[in-house]
C-alpha cells in the first residue's frame, strides 16, 4: 500500500516535470521560429482601413498585392481602383484601402428620394445620420414619404426640416 502512493507520487512529479518542460521548448521554439521570419525570403505588408481582419502579414517576397488583401478580408464597399492588384511585393509595403459608396452632400447639392435609399453610406452637411437613417427606414416600409411624416421624425424641427427641404428631392 505504501509503496504504491509513493509509486504515485513519482509518477505525478514526472509528468509535471515532463509538461512543464515540454511546454518551455515549444514557447522557445515558437520565439526562434518568429525571428527567422525577417531572415528568410519574407516582407511585412501592414494592411489597413477598409478590410476585415486589418493586420501586419509576413508573406513571400514575390506576392501580389491581390494575394495579400484576399487574405486581408475586403469589404464589399472596398475601393480598390487606386491599388494595382498585380503588382509584386518584394520591399515591406504598407497598404491602405479606402471606402467607397460614400455620398457627400453639401448645402447647395440635390439629392433625389432613390439615392438616400439605394445608398446606405450618406452624409448631408447640417443633418445627423439617425435622421437619414429613419427616413430611409420609412421609405423602405411605406415606398414614398411626406414633409409631415419626415417633420414627426426625433429630432427634426423647423430648421432641420428648412434644411432638408433644400436639399432633398421627394
Amino acid at each position: 500500500m505504501k509503496i504504491k502512493k509513493i509509486l504515485i507520487i513519482i509518477l505525478t512529479a514526472i509528468g509535471i516535470i515532463g509538461s512543464i518542460s515540454t511546454i518551455g521548448f515549444l514557447q522557445n521554439r515558437n520565439i526562434s521560429i518568429n525571428k527567422n521570419i525577417n531572415k528568410n525570403n519574407n516582407v511585412a505588408v501592414v494592411v489597413k482601413g477598409n478590410v476585415k481582419f486589418p493586420d501586419t502579414y509576413y508573406v513571400e517576397k514575390g506576392i501580389k498585392i491581390k494575394d495579400v488583401l484576399n487574405i486581408a478580408n475586403l469589404l464589399n464597399d472596398s475601393d480598390i481602383s487606386n491599388i494595382e492588384l498585380e503588382k509584386q511585393i518584394y520591399l515591406n509595403e504598407t497598404i491602405y484601402v479606402k471606402k467607397t459608396n460614400n455620398l457627400n452632400v453639401g448645402r447647395e447639392s440635390k439629392i433625389y428620394l432613390n439615392d438616400l435609399i439605394n445608398n446606405q453610406n450618406i452624409y448631408i452637411k447640417g443633418i445627423s445620420s439617425n435622421i437619414i437613417k429613419e427616413i430611409q427606414k420609412i421609405v423602405n416600409i411605406n415606398k414614398i414619404i411626406t414633409w409631415d411624416e419626415i417633420q414627426n421624425i426625433k429630432g427634426v424641427g423647423p430648421k432641420t426640416l428648412a434644411k432638408l427641404k433644400n436639399i432633398l428631392v421627394l
